[in-house]
């Protein structure tokens, strides 16, 4: 996308997704080691990558403020489904669904104008995701 907006002399930047590797890394280890058990690290997880996912917001605002097409890899909405997830499986508390609401509460950021769903096969994208 970046390319093609870029080569019709339309000024863009691409924000890539960002993630808390050391908490990520833990949640995996332990879903491989406990699977079915409550994961203590889905809530951590999730609350860092929505800290994330706001900083790239706002640095998606930013630039959009200058006139750039920004793209983002992600998006709060997007989030809030993989946390509602592991909040169904049981694997964050009432409590914490509760701290994770609120902090969405307060968020207050623009609509995209455009979404684009970009659909792969599970070989591809663990292909792509193993390469980082």
């Amino acid at each position: 996308m970046e390319t093609f907006t870029k080569g019709r002399g339309l000024e863009c930047i691409f924000l890539p997704e960002r993630f808390p590797e050391d908490i990520l890394q833990q949640f995996i280890l332990f879903g491989d080691e406990h699977p079915g058990k409550q994961n203590p690290y889905a809530f951590p997880l999730q609350r860092e990558i929505l800290k994330m996912r706001l900083q790239t917001y706002l640095e998606a605002l930013e630039w959009s403020r200058k006139g750039y097409i920004v793209f983002i890899d992600r998006s709060l909405p997007g989030d809030y489904v993989f946390a509602l997830l592991n909040y169904r499986l049981g694997n964050i508390s009432e409590k914490d669904w509760q701290e994770y609401l609120s902090l969405l509460d307060g968020i207050d950021v623009l609509e995209p104008s455009a979404l684009i769903n970009l659909a792969a096969s599970t070989p591809v994208l663990l292909t792509f995701f193993c390469a980082f």
